[in-house]
């Protein structure tokens, strides 16, 4: 890890410091530091040579790691990105969820609601198709637990995933939400 900060420390300007970034985030979360984590995640997101690839990971992750701190308005805004960036990686009604539990943690109600209602509007996925993003990490399903550890940077299908993150009735999520189901 040493190494990877004197790099981005050396060359703060070069295209792969988002990839060291990302590492160095990888080594802190693997040591349960998650805040710090979090912050070199964030940073690889936010730094203008990150390839989609992994700024798509980091802001998955930040959110995973931010989640574990219980930095709910943080993680919110992390998985946003995901949301906004990244909608053809993971199905958008998932990464509603995860941004209404979220700010529903960070008693920002009206605003995760918004969230948990257009969870219920977009398609989980269509039939046949596959979400492409991989697992992207741990606190998958929205419930904050963090089970697992961080995606590694290594792409795949992950079922466990897309399965965990989709509501299991949209109907009576909608009939919650006071949509016709």
């Amino acid at each position: 890890g040493k190494a990877f900060m004197e790099f981005v420390k050396g060359y703060p300007e070069s295209e792969y410091v988002p990839g060291a970034q990302f590492k160095i985030a990888m080594i802190l979360h693997a040591r349960d530091e998650f805040a710090q984590a979090a912050g070199y995640f964030t940073k690889a997101v936010e730094h203008g040579k990150a390839d989609p690839q992994t700024r798509f990971r980091a802001a998955y992750n930040a959110a995973v790691a931010y989640q574990k701190i219980s930095s709910w308005a943080d993680a919110a805004r992390m998985y946003k990105v995901v949301l906004m960036d990244f909608s053809e990686r993971m199905a958008p009604s998932g990464l509603h969820l995860k941004i209404g539990f979220c700010l529903l943690q960070a008693s920002r109600f009206e605003e995760a609601l918004k969230h948990f209602e257009a969870a219920g509007k977009d398609p989980v996925a269509r039939p046949g198709e596959e979400e492409t993003g991989g697992s992207h990490g741990a606190g998958g399903d929205g419930g904050g637990e963090g089970r697992g550890g961080p995606e590694r940077n290594e792409g795949g299908p992950s079922r466990r995933h897309a399965a965990a993150a989709a509501p299991r009735n949209t109907a009576a999520a909608g009939a919650r939400a006071g949509q016709p189901p």
